[in-house]
């Protein structure tokens, strides 16, 4: 028989064999190899290397938004783990030159923890060691957390909700404050790696303690869930707002019910071949997207539209859960559910209800709410699995308690083996993330400038994602090429990739993309009058020659290449250009 040390140290050893199999190159060289380089990916490895090497703060990342900046937890910046490396950096030893490592290697370190703790939750429920194990190690695997590691990477730490779920079964187990003070801690910890964590924790532990309790109990549960999440709350806004350099942050930001859950996303997957063959040969299966999938697996599955039928076909209402008797397992699956029935924009995708949105409040900020559902995913995962076992566990004869769950093991195997590999994601670089690479190529383009000379990044075209209300787009490969001098030289930008931006700041930003008809506003926020930098990306020159002509005539080649053009633009041009364009209309239409 397995002891619970041994089984652990298998958990591990199996989930860093996989995760090492399927992300070797991560593992052999994990400074200077890319989940992603593209869009959101090189948008969460640049704040973090920005913020750990130039930021003069832990509390404002200053590499895009120029010159305004933003809030590190506003920019993807994963303060936990930045602003970790940021003072270990400056008061030990500068381990800044490790940030894609480092983030590289959290998100691996993650999935470990994730297993460990669903491991932990499933011994507290008498569930034996190698059954525990098998359960932990596919659960793991199928996590939907999987795929944000190409891109979200905050969001990728699998752990968080496993975490969350095992403190609240141990407060249950006793209700004692100092498992109520630790579930505090980790909301306001994790939402240090992405905000969503404090969201999904906030809604999942409320209907956790949803009771009908007697009076004084009543005030008991509400003063264990302002420790939990009230008080965390308040902290991060104070946080927020103590060192906020902009009040007027969009209140509700558009797209709400454009990322919401879809029964699909739950029960199916395009990403395993049974799925796909019913979806190309039976039924035509309404494509989710990627945000959307928080697929449970055939298993957990099957067994849950079983009980569903069961449930709704019972004389006098049962329990839905055949089991429920150890602690905190029926208020789990119960704040699960309701949170996974929030994840599909109830009530506010129903016909005529979506207008109710606008009196939620600081609810809108979630509009990636089919991320809710993950707390579902790992609850109904474990209770399934539990069930499973107990339904097995009647039999007395072994040989067919294995054939009981056998099958349901398989499923759980092929699932989440065909979830990890498929499509194949290869690791993405750019020899120019890569300083001394970069430095001493031939397309370096600073071979006879300053980079330091230079106050800001100016992208052309102009891009600014942000706000969630206006967007200017980012096509080709120009996020990148804009984040590189700040990468390497602490030159911001003044492009804008990031979440929530201020409207006031925005509609500054975005008269750079804009034809010019006025005084740019900008022009007064500028901090000194070094030149701009502009950094173009070839192949989409031909829109920058259509749409930003109104710069060329202000602008010097400083380098070209087959990729590039690199000049520079005095800050005085902005002002000149709107002039210039107002001369040309008048004599056009006199």
């Amino acid at each position: 028989m397995l002891n619970k040390t041994t089984g652990a140290l298998i958990l591990v050893f199996g989930i860093s064999a996989l995760l090492f199999w399927r992300h070797t190159p991560y593992f052999l060289a994990p400074n200077d190899t890319f989940f992603g380089v593209y869009g959101d990916g090189i948008k969460n490895y640049a704040t973090v290397v920005y913020h750990t090497r130039f930021d003069s703060t832990y509390t404002l990342y200053q590499g895009m938004n120029y010159p305004y900046g933003e809030h590190v937890l506003f920019a993807d910046c994963q303060p936990l783990l930045a602003n970790t490396i940021k003072w270990i950096s400056t008061n030990i030893t500068d381990i800044s030159g490790y940030s894609v490592a480092i983030v590289n290697m959290s998100m691996m370190v993650s999935f470990v923890l994730c297993g460990l703790i669903l491991y932990l939750i499933l011994l507290r429920w008498q569930v034996p060691v190698w059954y525990s194990v098998l359960t932990a190690l596919g659960l793991t695997l199928l996590a939907p957390q999987q795929y944000r590691v190409y891109a979200h990477f905050g969001l990728a730490h699998a752990f968080v909700i496993p975490l969350l779920l095992y403190l609240l079964l141990r407060w249950e187990e006793g209700r004692r404050w100092w498992f109520a003070v630790m579930i505090g801690l980790t909301l306001a910890a994790t939402a240090q790696l992405h905000f969503y964590f404090f969201g999904i924790g906030a809604f999942f532990t409320a209907f956790y303690l949803l009771r009908k309790p007697s009076v004084s109990q009543a005030v008991f549960y509400g003063i264990h869930y302002a420790i939990m999440a009230v008080l965390p709350f308040a902290f991060l806004q104070t946080w927020l707002h103590w060192a906020n350099n902009a009040p007027d942050r969009p209140n509700a930001p558009s797209g709400f019910l454009n990322y919401q859950s879809y029964w699909e996303g739950i029960f199916l997957s395009e990403h395993v071949p049974w799925w796909r063959w019913l979806d190309k040969q039976v039924v035509d299966i309404r494509d989710v997207g990627g945000e959307a999938e928080a697929y449970i697996g055939v298993t957990a599955g099957v067994l849950f539209l079983i009980l569903l039928f069961r449930w709704l076909g019972a004389p006098k209402r049962r329990s839905f859960l055949p089991y429920d008797g150890h602690t905190g397992m029926k208020p789990a699956f119960r704040a699960a559910f309701v949170v996974l029935l929030l994840s599909f924009g109830l009530p506010f995708s129903l016909p005529g209800l979506s207008g109710l949105l606008d009196w939620t409040g600081p609810y809108q900020q979630f509009r990636g709410i089919c991320r809710f559902s993950w707390a579902f995913y790992f609850v109904w995962g474990l209770i399934a699995f539990y069930t499973l076992y107990r339904l097995g566990a009647k039999y007395k004869r072994n040989a067919v308690k294995a054939l009981f769950w056998a099958p349901a093991f398989l499923m759980l195997g092929l699932d989440a083996a065909y979830f990890v590999t498929d499509p194949t994601f290869e690791p993405q670089d750019d020899f120019r993330l890569h300083k001394a690479q970069f430095e001493s190529s031939d397309h370096y383009w600073f071979k006879t400038i300053q980079p330091r000379r230079y106050q800001a990044v100016l992208p052309l075209p102009f891009y600014h994602v942000g706000s969630e209300n206006f967007q200017f787009d980012y096509p080709g490969d120009l996020v990148r090429y804009s984040l590189i001098p700040g990468w390497h030289y602490g030159i911001p930008s003044m492009g804008v990739f990031l979440s929530r931006t201020p409207f006031s700041q925005t509609l500054k930003s975005i008269q750079l993309g804009l034809e010019p008809y006025r005084r740019p506003a900008i022009i007064d926020d500028l901090p000194n009058d070094k030149p701009f930098l502009v950094v173009l990306d070839k192949i989409i020159w031909e829109k920058v020659d259509t749409l930003y002509r109104h710069y060329l005539p202000e602008m010097r080649l400083l380098y070209e290449d087959e990729y590039n053009f690199i000049m520079e633009m005095q800050p005085k041009s902005l002002d000149r250009m709107w002039q210039e364009r107002i001369r040309q209309v008048n004599d056009q239409y006199p």
